[in-house]
């Protein structure tokens, strides 16, 4: 299947016209997401360009990218986090329900807190997931990483430039996963979920917080990992390596950076003390793990493990890395 559409653009606006997955692979499309200019309804146009799933005056305001035969989908109008932070708002739309997670609000006078604001259509426009999550991410492989939650209705929220911002603002998010019966996988409870890069195996991998700590769960629902990675941002996006490890320690909320170490997934055990500044995850699945970063002038010293976390050797140098 193509990953190009082709279609009249003075007809319709389309974000972009490539699409992958969360390793960064293309994704053939079946579907693509656009703006209907002349009113500025989101729309679905098939891959030669011709609308499609939905008829011409449907009743959704966003859409979200195709996945698994369905496609999550929204009544209310969301304002992205940029367009209340300063920034220019031209309506250039943003489907992906992914980028609404730092804050997410809605001037939409008619929001029902008992009726959620995404829901799940298929191939035929038909609802076959009723509304009932703040947010909805596409489904892939049969899963879903969606939240539950509560609107609160807010007249004193100060943006930049002494804005304010009047409307629903979600208050807390209960995250889970589900199938594409609505099914929920891993129960909607936790603080955050992020489905995660892994190039270590086919399967998917969920990085689970819960209790201030991350943790790892299986596409089944099943700790791989239980919780112990503390003092990361919600929205480290972790990477399992091909060998198997994923880097730890990372922390951005105070613009700080704490020392960082390596956990083996596969041995299921923290390999590397958490003691470096900087590590380098190699094809040859090794892992070179600097005291400071190697900056042009800076004395360093590296050492290099191998995926097992055994110490390989020890290289001191000066100035930027080779």
């Amino acid at each position: 299947m193509s990953d190009t559409i082709v279609y009249n653009k003075d007809k319709y606006y389309i974000q972009g016209t490539e699409y992958r997955d969360c390793n960064g692979n293309p994704i053939s499309m079946k579907y693509f997401i656009a703006l209907r200019l002349k009113d500025k309804k989101p729309v679905i146009l098939d891959i030669n360009g011709n609308e499609a799933v939905l008829p011409y005056n449907h009743p959704y305001i966003q859409i979200a990218n195709f996945g698994d035969g369905l496609f999550a989908v929204t009544k209310v109008k969301f304002v992205p986090f940029e367009s209340y932070c300063g920034q220019d708002n031209c309506y250039e739309p943003d489907y992906s329900p992914e980028t609404h997670k730092v804050a997410c609000f809605t001037q939409d006078p008619d929001l029902d807190n008992d009726q959620g604001t995404w829901c799940y259509i298929n191939e035929q426009g038909k609802e076959v997931i009723p509304p009932k999550f703040i947010f909805a991410y596409p489904h892939n492989r049969n899963r879903a990483v969606v939240a539950k939650g509560e609107w609160e209705y807010r007249a004193d929220w100060q943006g930049q430039n002494d804005s304010k911002q009047i409307g629903w603002w979600h208050k807390d998010c209960d995250w889970g996963v589900i199938d594409k019966n609505g099914k929920e996988i891993i129960p909607c409870k936790y603080e955050r979920i992020n489905e995660i890069s892994n190039y270590y195996s086919n399967d998917i991998i969920y990085c689970v917080f819960d209790g201030d700590k991350w943790g790892f769960m299986d596409i089944n629902g099943k700790w791989i990992c239980e919780p112990f990675v503390e003092g990361c941002d919600l929205d480290v996006p972790f990477t399992i390596e091909k060998n198997g490890c994923f880097e730890y320690g990372l922390t951005w909320r105070d613009n700080s950076k704490e020392l960082v170490g390596v956990y083996n997934l596969i041995q299921n055990k923290n390999i590397i003390e958490k003691k470096y500044d900087t590590i380098y995850f190699e094809d040859a699945g090794t892992m070179s793990c600097y005291d400071r970063y190697p900056h042009k002038n800076t004395n360093w010293t590296c050492d290099k493990y191998n995926a097992n976390g055994k110490l390989l050797e020890t290289i001191v140098g000066k100035g930027k890395r080779k």
